[in-house]
């Protein structure tokens, strides 16, 4: 397993591990506060819905921390999520730097910047919410 972390560091070199348990996977760690794996995107979607999830504008400026990001294969199906966790601005850059605690399968929980995850997952494609917006 620490092999696997380490070249999963050397590819992906901005992420950062948390934890190694394979328990659960992304949608698990997301949906289920780590105590099992949703597999189909079929049930991910009815989380959504059941749980009265949101889509947020794409605009990172309004994501804040405990927002949701789901990731979409080429075929439009929820391969992947995470949780934002930081929403960093660069005041002198006008930047914004988003990072994501998800699951990546078998090597367990990292820490990530949005858009930086194996290419199995998929690209970030909505972000969605459960808090209430004005």
């Amino acid at each position: 397993m620490r092999v696997r972390i380490k070249e999963m560091q050397q590819v992906y070199e901005h992420c950062r591990p948390v934890s190694a348990s394979t328990v659960y996977n992304c949608h698990g760690l997301v949906f289920a506060a780590r105590r099992t794996s949703i597999v189909d995107d079929e049930d991910v979607n009815a989380i959504l819905e059941d749980d009265g999830y949101h889509p947020l504008p794409w605009d990172p400026d309004r994501w804040l921390p405990g927002d949701i990001v789901l990731y979409r294969d080429k075929v439009g199906r929820i391969v992947h999520s995470g949780i934002i966790v930081k929403n960093l601005i660069s005041l002198g850059e006008d930047k914004v730097t988003i990072e994501v605690l998800s699951v990546w399968g078998e090597v367990g929980e990292y820490i990530h910047p949005i858009d930086e995850v194996p290419v199995l997952l998929g690209k970030a494609t909505d972000v969605v919410s459960q808090r209430f917006l004005t």
